[in-house]
């Protein structure tokens, strides 16, 4: 079938922001979303996969972290409640402080699939940044990736009980005393 030109122009436009985008894994992911959304790739191909190798070289599997990420910064631009977006002064304003880069968005997105931990972690990762001479945050992966872990405790293991081993027919072991005399 046919598709309407008002989808094919939406197709295009959301290929020429893939192609063109500044800000790569934000703008891209949104638009991937929406072609994969309204399943705008069948307008050429038959899959998401083919379509994305086609225009982009990509798999399914990249794009997917690309809108994973994309996904996760606007979570963190638009936070609402008591952690909110991270805020700086930088340049005498306030600036909202975002993932950068695909790699951070994503360590932000390993450490939980809650967006209020989500926020903890981002919050921590921006806190614990060196700041250049402006003020603004030098933030790598891998700090992102710490904060979450400092965010993040793993739970302990539970202690596996050990099996008490017996030859059949043999009683059950004498209860130990703990040396207080029962009155």
């Amino acid at each position: 079938t046919h598709m309407s030109t008002a989808i094919s122009n939406a197709l295009q436009r959301n290929i020429d922001i893939v192609n063109q985008s500044e800000q790569w894994y934000f703008s891209a992911g949104q638009a991937l979303r929406e072609i994969l959304d309204k399943k705008q790739y069948l307008e050429t191909h038959t899959t998401f996969e083919l379509f994305c190798k086609h225009h982009w070289g990509f798999n399914d599997r990249t794009a997917r972290r690309v809108m994973q990420a994309s996904l996760i910064r606007e979570r963190l631009t638009n936070q609402t409640g008591p952690i909110g977006p991270v805020t700086l002064k930088i340049g005498g304003k306030s600036t909202v402080i975002v993932p950068e880069n695909e790699s951070q968005a994503r360590e932000v997105g390993a450490a939980s699939d809650n967006p209020k931990t989500q926020a903890k972690v981002w919050a921590k990762a921006v806190a614990d940044a060196p700041k250049d001479e402006t003020g603004k945050p030098l933030l790598t992966a891998a700090l992102v990736k710490k904060a979450a872990a400092a965010i993040i405790t793993p739970k302990p293991a539970e202690p596996t009980p050990t099996p008490v081993t017996r030859e059949p027919g043999e009683d059950p072991p004498e209860p130990r005393h703990t040396g207080a005399v029962p009155v």
